[in-house]
């Protein structure tokens, strides 16, 4: 009955064992699939740095094998880019004395010299040691630091052109609308000489009409009707009585 007992642990045995293979496989298998670089690595409180994990992503994302990373974790340190190298250290040790995600992100130079941005998002964890053990995922943002760097450019860019735009219409003297088609202004630039023909009631979101006597009120609408109509510039006089003054004025009606 030894003999049949122990045989029958042997295949539970080789069982568990197989069984363990085919998770470690499969999960090496997801590893090496995903997006990036999936790593464990382990700081002590003197720097000194071991690598316990590097996905086969390495290969893609620094042109380098993981095996050599792991060998030789001072390499890593070189790829990053000099002026991003002492922000990311100090992220580093911060998140180690915290206990808090690491999250950061720099520029990498490859063994080839292609420059790219890579974002890290790592957890640590305290050990009995002494030693913190981060557990994480460095992904390429380079195309997403690009578009981001577009973005912020034009919107600077449209900052400068709306500056230089409300200058100019600080110089002109004249009164310029800018309304919807149901004549609701959105916006106002009244000239230091119309300044005192402004009423009191024209404010943005209300009509521009309430600016115009009753009578002057259907030239301007036909000449809405005609500037939407005919995607064309519609000039025309009128002759003014506000606040006490009288001018004559010309018109144009500009479809934008």
């Amino acid at each position: 009955s030894g003999l049949l007992i122990s045989l029958m642990w042997n295949q539970r045995l080789r069982q568990a064992t197989k069984q363990r293979h085919h998770v470690e496989d499969q999960l090496q298998s997801l590893a090496d699939n995903m997006p990036g670089v999936i790593f464990q690595f382990q700081r002590w409180g003197n720097g000194a740095i071991h690598i316990r994990y590097l996905s086969s992503g390495t290969a893609e994302l620094w042109e380098l094998p993981p095996e050599a990373l792991k060998a030789d974790p001072e390499i890593l340190k070189q790829l990053i880019h000099l002026d991003d190298l002492p922000r990311i250290q100090q992220s580093l040790i911060q998140s180690a004395q915290t206990l808090t995600p690491w999250k950061d992100k720099c520029q990498a130079v490859t063994p080839s010299g292609r420059t790219m941005w890579m974002q890290v998002i790592a957890k640590p964890q305290a050990q009995a040691d002494g030693s913190v053990i981060w557990d994480g995922l460095v992904l390429d943002v380079t195309e997403t630091k690009r578009q981001e760097d577009q973005r912020q450019a034009m919107e600077a860019s449209l900052r400068q052109s709306e500056a230089t735009l409300r200058q100019i219409l600080k110089a002109i003297p004249d009164l310029l609308l800018w309304t919807r088609p149901d004549g609701t202004c959105i916006g106002i630039s009244a000239g230091q000489e119309l300044e005192n023909l402004m009423t009191d009631d024209l404010n943005l979101g209300s009509s521009q009409y309430d600016l115009l006597p009753p009578e002057l009120i259907p030239q301007r609408t036909e000449a809405f009707r005609q500037a939407l109509a005919t995607g064309e510039v519609q000039v025309y006089e009128q002759e003014l009585h506000l606040k006490g003054i009288h001018q004559y004025e010309e018109v144009r009606v500009v479809p934008v």
